[in-house]
């Protein structure tokens, strides 16, 4: 028999598709635990939910569909990520350098992140003054 070559698949493992809500979960970590906070514990847990997920995220809405992640936590990172935008710092080339893929403009998922979160909010309904009247064979009847 001809010597044959065993060739072994190469995984391309990225290093972290999402760099700056790791960063910045990280930090929210930290200083919780340093203050003695029982939040550490959830960011902990998004902390780590974050690095098992491999794909990029845009926004911090778009984290909401990751466990652990709550309103708070993803309201906290999408003004993170605006404060980010606004100081200068260039989004697009951050993530398009550690994530290979093409960003939306930041704008605009602000501006979809606003009409869902209009439109989710409920109207409480009124509620009506009804003579109170006890149910067949309970206590009160």
């Amino acid at each position: 028999m001809a010597t044959q070559k065993k060739y072994k698949r190469v995984k391309k493992i990225m290093e972290s598709p999402n760099p700056l809500f790791e960063k910045w979960v990280q930090e929210w970590y930290d200083e919780a635990a340093t203050k003695g906070w029982k939040s550490q514990y959830n960011y902990k847990k998004a902390l780590q939910t974050l690095k098992k997920y491999p794909l990029p995220l845009n926004s911090g809405k778009e984290a909401q569909v990751l466990e652990n992640f709550g309103v708070k936590i993803c309201q906290m990172l999408d003004d993170k990520l605006k404060e980010y935008v606004e100081n200068g710092d260039d989004l697009t080339t951050e993530l398009n350098r550690n994530t290979g893929n093409n960003v939306e403009n930041i704008d605009s998922l602000n501006d979809e992140m606003s009409e869902l979160t209009s439109q989710s909010r409920k109207t409480r309904k009124t509620a009506r003054n009804r003579e109170y009247v006890p149910v067949f064979l309970s206590g009160p009847y």
